[in-house]
């Protein structure tokens, strides 16, 4: 498998994180139970001065939510773009690419951490997909540069 089928399969990894995400943050005050049901009043309820802006928790727990779908969505969009431009330009791609890769794994930390496994799948494979498309470009990047075939 080479580099921009990696990529671009890391890609539609995090665009289904994505859609998924936001579906989920969607239903957020649903009510399950008294005690969920709670949490959620006490979150949207309560508007306070802050910055100029009055608002609720929930109010930043919900643009933190979107926030987080514009950045899958971005993220999704770099990966497939790198698809063609690592692949051309190897040197570039890899600048970009590497620490793109290291934002994903940590996302993988942080989303196991503090939310839940099934959301940590998408950019822990994504994740492992990115760094076997660098050492594949950068493989073949030393292969050109040295005048090697790989």
């Amino acid at each position: 498998m080479g580099p921009k089928l990696l990529l671009r399969i890391s890609a539609v990894l995090i665009f289904i994180h994505a859609a998924l995400h936001t579906v989920g943050h969607l239903q957020w005050k649903n009510v399950t139970s008294p005690a969920y049901g709670e949490v959620v009043k006490q979150m949207t309820e309560p508007k306070f001065p802050f910055m100029g802006a009055v608002h609720s928790i929930g109010d930043y727990y919900d643009g933190y939510g979107y926030l987080i779908t514009l950045v899958l969505i971005l993220i999704g969009a770099l990966l497939w773009a790198l698809g063609d431009l690592a692949v051309k330009y190897p040197p570039v791609g890899l600048k970009l690419l590497i620490p793109l890769t290291i934002f994903i794994i940590l996302l993988f930390f942080d989303t196991i951490i503090f939310f839940f496994p099934f959301a940590a799948v998408f950019s822990g494979l994504s994740g492992i997909l990115c760094s076997v498309a660098i050492v594949k470009l950068h493989d073949g990047h030393l292969a050109e540069v040295t005048g090697t075939v790989k």
